[in-house]
């Protein structure tokens, strides 16, 4: 069969697993491809006739998904890479495998004067650092892109009355580390000097959406439990004349 050898590359690649994968499929199917360096575009396939058959179906497949791949681009500031990357890449590896695209991060640039600009998708001129690739099908790297903005983290602003922070953050940190590490997200509560009524959240728009939930309803129950402190301590004075005392008295 005749395979264009610019595609060559991709059933060889990773020592041919590719190849391994057809055979292991279609009865252990030999598939011989041209070395590297040798301008041809003739493939072997040699096996019993139905393997062969359904080998070479399965290649052509494979190189009419080629054929329809497409690279797009994806503008993010390079200091929010790592964080979208996650620990050891491993949020982006999740959003290869489920659009089944490839993504590659740009080489990381040092900025000359310390500051960066923020240019998201196109808008103003966008630096060759801030450019990640996504190659694949047409929808799948469109929702791939999506995804790897959807990562991009946001800072919000949550008004809670400044009483409440100390609840919140619990004793020596541990109720609002707690918080932290389940919506993944980081949390800054106001400086005792300023005492202000705000609480700011950062991380993906997904979980600082769960978290700000979360501290809304922290506030909710403080609420709740102030006001019944209040019923409980509520108290009413009456005043009596003092005959009505003695009265009061002698019937007792």
């Amino acid at each position: 069969m005749r395979v264009d050898p610019k595609y060559h590359r991709h059933f060889v690649a990773r020592r041919g697993e590719v190849l391994h994968q057809i055979a292991d499929q279609y009865g252990g199917v030999m598939i011989s491809f041209p070395r590297a360096g040798v301008p041809s575009d003739k493939v072997v396939l040699k096996g019993s006739k139905d393997c062969v058959e359904g080998a070479k179906l399965r290649i052509e497949e494979i190189v009419q998904d080629l054929e329809s791949m497409i690279t797009i681009e994806c503008v993010i500031p390079q200091k929010l890479h790592r964080t979208v990357m996650g620990a050891k890449g491993f949020k982006v590896q999740g959003i290869t495998q489920e659009f089944d695209v490839q993504i590659k991060f740009p080489e990381r640039e040092n900025s000359n004067n310390g500051e960066e600009e923020e240019h998201v998708n196109g808008d103003g001129a966008n630096r060759p650092c801030d450019i990640i690739r996504i190659t694949g099908k047409k929808e799948n790297c469109e929702e791939a892109k999506q995804a790897l903005l959807d990562l991009m983290p946001v800072t919000i602003e949550v008004n809670v009355a400044y009483e409440y922070h100390r609840s919140i953050i619990g004793q020596k940190g541990r109720d609002v580390r707690e918080m932290m590490e389940k919506y993944d997200v980081h949390i800054v509560l106001s400086p005792a000097d300023q005492k202000l009524d705000i609480i700011k959240i950062s991380g993906t728009p997904a979980c600082v959406a769960k978290a700000k939930e979360a501290v809304e309803e922290r506030c909710k129950q403080l609420e709740e439990d102030r006001a019944d402190r209040q019923l409980r301590s509520y108290e009413l004075k009456v005043k009596f004349d003092l005959v009505f005392i003695l009265t009061l008295l002698r019937v007792i």
